[in-house]
């Protein structure tokens, strides 16, 4: 609630040209990946426990797949969970994501 009031007092303070000015600078990115590598990551990002929501709790998974998803303009799963669950039983090592992947050169490049 304290965020809210500063941000408020912060709008009211700068001229409407500078809003949107800062809104206009931030790139318009579109997903190329599927929907399930976007779910891996909102599933990374909620794993973290760095996101908090209003009341000042952990994020739900469900308020992260909404955020990451929103942000990319895509349709938000109805069933987050059911998602992932079907991410951990994956078996083969064909159906290893492109997240996954690049999460292990990300970690073979700092470690070696």
């Amino acid at each position: 609630m304290k965020s809210i009031k500063i941000f408020r007092q912060i709008r009211k303070a700068l001229p409407s040209k500078a809003i949107k000015r800062v809104k206009s600078s931030i790139p318009q990115l579109k997903w190329e990946g599927t929907p399930t590598d976007l779910m891996e990551i909102a599933y990374i990002v909620y794993l973290t426990k760095f996101l908090k929501n209003q009341k000042g709790r952990e994020a739900t998974i469900v308020e992260v797949t909404k955020v990451i998803f929103g942000t990319f303009g895509m349709d938000i799963p109805e069933k987050p969970t059911k998602i992932i669950d079907n991410i951990k039983r994956r078996k083969f090592p064909r159906e290893v994501s492109k997240v996954w992947k690049a999460l292990c050169q990300m970690y073979q490049d700092v470690f070696n």
